[in-house]
């Protein structure tokens, strides 16, 4: 995994926030990732994105492919366009798109998984 792949998909995507990855040693059910924000007053202060090493291991995705979908959330928080429900819309896939064909990371969108 290259650190700066990962910097540099954060800063193409506009990302101003720290953000911190964390990895699991344990699955989770429906997630091979999953971006959350800490927020003070009202405002965010920081991304921990959680990585879930099993689920990552099962689903056959990559890291960066992970890492990539997960940033892609925290850009949208930061917009304001990650609606409860509505996490992989058309934002969402354009995105996913951009990044994809930018950085050659595969699947960092896969319709047939990512579902509200």
């Amino acid at each position: 995994m290259n650190a700066n792949l990962i910097a540099d998909v954060a800063e193409y995507l506009g990302v101003e926030k720290p953000y911190e990855i964390r990895i699991s040693s344990k699955p989770h059910d429906w997630a091979a990732g999953f971006c959350e924000q800490r927020m003070r007053k009202g405002k965010i202060i920081k991304h921990v994105i959680t990585l879930y090493l099993p689920s990552i291991i099962a689903s056959g995705f990559s890291l960066e492919s992970v890492i990539a979908h997960e940033l892609i959330h925290a850009w949208q928080a930061e917009e304001g366009i990650l609606l409860e429900g509505q996490y992989h819309g058309e934002d969402f896939a354009y995105a996913a798109a951009d990044v994809e064909q930018t950085f050659g990371i595969d699947e960092v969108y896969d319709p047939e998984n990512d579902t509200e």
